[in-house]
């Protein structure tokens, strides 16, 4: 497996790596809050479908939890997100990593990922993420474009938000705007600890520096820091 915060190892290894893992090791590389990690990549997964190169699972701690996902060549690009469409799994103990890395293995092959595929007129190659999993006390989607924010929070894991499974906050402002909105998001959130917004406010602004505009953005707030989760470029808003 790849170290998610060796990038020297990473960009050596890019062509069998898809753009969530990608980018997330150039983000950590570049000093972002990013959760530690190994990416399986694709040429650890043989014709039969099994997995080879996952040696390191033995190294993890045992007193962690861990959330392993999808990281397909050809997931999360500017046109096709596969949102739902490929398993995640969170709050995995050591001694279930083996078998959930095998179940999101299965999605890539599921019968919803063969009709996604054929509607998209795409393909992809498998690529496994796994990260230590961070206690989330609010997360927040963010999608970015000229200078427009539209901002989906709510309160604990991001995953809810994404698979729309769970309600969450809708607000649209200005990105000069954000250092307003920390009252408005306290209140609707019924959040009485302080969200940092300053924080995010810089850590967007970061982001934007290095893939300009259009950006998709997932980000969670634990024992006061913002962490990425995931960051994607699109190409229509």
């Amino acid at each position: 497996m790849l170290l998610l915060n060796n990038f020297n190892l990473i960009k050596e290894n890019s062509n069998f790596i898809g753009s969530k893992s990608y980018n997330l090791s150039y983000l950590k590389n570049k000093g972002f809050n990013i959760a530690n990690g190994y990416i399986i990549p694709s040429f650890s997964f043989n014709d039969n479908k099994e997995i080879n190169d996952i040696e390191e699972i033995i190294n993890l701690n045992e007193n962690k939890l861990y959330a392993i996902r999808s990281s397909a060549i050809g997931e999360d690009g500017k046109e096709n997100s596969f949102a739902g469409i490929f398993q995640s799994e969170l709050f995995i103990e050591k001694k279930d990593i083996l078998n959930s890395i095998y179940r999101i293995k299965d999605s890539f092959y599921s019968n919803k990922a063969k009709i996604y595929l054929k509607l998209k007129n795409t393909t992809i190659k498998p690529c496994i993420l796994i990260q230590e999993m961070i206690e989330s006390e609010i997360s927040a989607i963010i999608f970015i474009k000229d200078n427009k924010i539209t901002m989906n929070i709510k309160k604990g894991y991001c995953d809810g938000i994404a698979s729309g499974k769970e309600d969450s906050i809708e607000l649209n402002f200005d990105l000069k705007n954000i250092l307003l909105q920390e009252k408005i998001i306290k209140s609707k959130l019924n959040f009485d600890k302080n969200i940092f917004i300053e924080d995010l406010n810089i850590i967007i602004n970061n982001l934007l520096s290095i893939y300009e505009n259009n950006l998709d953005i997932e980000i969670t707030l634990s024992n006061d820091k913002w962490y990425i989760l995931q960051t994607r470029k699109l190409n229509n808003f």
